[in-house]
């Protein structure tokens, strides 16, 4: 009994800390935009050092985007996508919709960010597919994981353990 209620604590504690690592996505404004360069396009909505477009669907792949940042996108099926940098934490995301129509109230959904280094679950207006997105970012501190994103290994580390204790047969 002893044993079932420690297992029991320690997956609650471990999908306690997976929800904190996934991250919550931020709540997307819809606008237009005068399309460009990644420059021109992430001037609108802000202040930005740089600025990267990935031409495409947010196909799945490494990004190198100069000034030494790297932009990972993944799980991306053209309508929805990952995506997580390196060292310096984005301050914008700008998700293009497609050309077919023109999409009531903006063709662009921008995700603002204070420092953010992954989002998940990034899409364009209206459900359409992805014309193209753009990253932007200020050089600044490089990102440091937070407390969850050490925490769950070391969870994980906590919850093997603590099940190969209680698992290993015991002596007669």
């Amino acid at each position: 009994m002893k044993s079932m209620i420690i297992l029991l604590m320690s997956a609650l504690l471990i999908l306690n800390f997976t929800g904190a690592v996934m991250g919550a996505s931020v709540e997307p404004m819809q606008i237009n935009l005068k399309t460009g360069s990644a420059e021109v396009e992430c001037g609108q909505v802000g202040t930005f050092d740089h600025a990267y477009k990935v031409d495409n669907p947010a196909e799945n792949g490494v990004y190198n985007a100069g000034s030494g940042e790297t932009i990972t996108i993944s799980n991306s099926d053209g309508y929805t996508f990952d995506w997580s940098v390196t060292p310096y934490p984005l301050g914008a995301v700008l998700v293009k919709a497609g050309s077919e129509k023109s999409c009531p109230g903006g063709d662009y959904l921008v995700y603002s960010y204070s420092d953010s280094s992954s989002d998940t679950n990034l899409g364009a207006p209206c459900d359409k597919q992805i014309s193209h997105v753009t990253f932007c970012w200020n050089e600044g501190p490089v990102n440091v994981p937070e407390f969850p994103t050490l925490a769950f290994p070391v969870m994980m580390l906590v919850f093997v353990g603590a099940l190969a204790l209680f698992l290993k047969p015991k002596n007669p």
